[in-house]
């Protein structure tokens, strides 16, 4: 077993977090909570792209769901949420998600601790990169600031 946490950087693309993962594993990857970034217009997201701020700021969530210009645009997709790769595997990752193999995961006592955290398989290895969702540009990423800090345990 190890662990980490890592920062992540909202104005940044894929940063890799240094864990390489194999298929016979169980990651579990959360954000810290409480950890927040911001958009363009400055405003406050948590890492399940859920709009933080009081006064004027909007409230919710940005769908993006087929929207070709943001990283993950697959089912449950939404602008400034945390997501992560593997290899071409691009998979949301909000509050917090399991990845690995699903024969692993019964018995192991820290991974049990994730409670209802959505499973994501895995059937190759490969380096786990971590990243906001949002425009793949310069123009998108360069506007946003602030970074998410995570916990990666395997």
């Amino acid at each position: 077993m190890g662990s980490k946490t890592v920062e992540v950087h909202a104005s940044k693309s894929w940063q890799d977090t240094g864990v390489k993962i194999y298929p016979n594993e169980l990651v579990k990857v959360a954000p810290q909570a409480g950890s927040t970034w911001r958009d363009r217009a400055g405003h406050a997201k948590d890492a399940g792209g859920q709009f933080t701020g009081a006064g004027n700021a909007p409230t919710g969530l940005q769908n993006v769901e087929g929207n070709t210009d943001y990283a993950y645009h697959g089912p449950g997709a939404v602008a400034g949420q945390l997501i992560g790769s593997i290899g071409n595997d691009v998979f949301p990752i909000n509050h917090g998600i399991l990845i690995g193999d699903s024969s692993v995961r019964s018995g192991n006592e820290d991974i049990d601790n994730a409670g209802s955290f959505p499973f994501h398989p895995l059937n190759t290895m490969g380096d786990l990169e971590l990243r906001i969702n949002d425009g793949d540009r310069d123009e998108h990423l360069g506007d946003n600031s602030g970074s998410i800090m995570v916990n990666i345990r395997w």
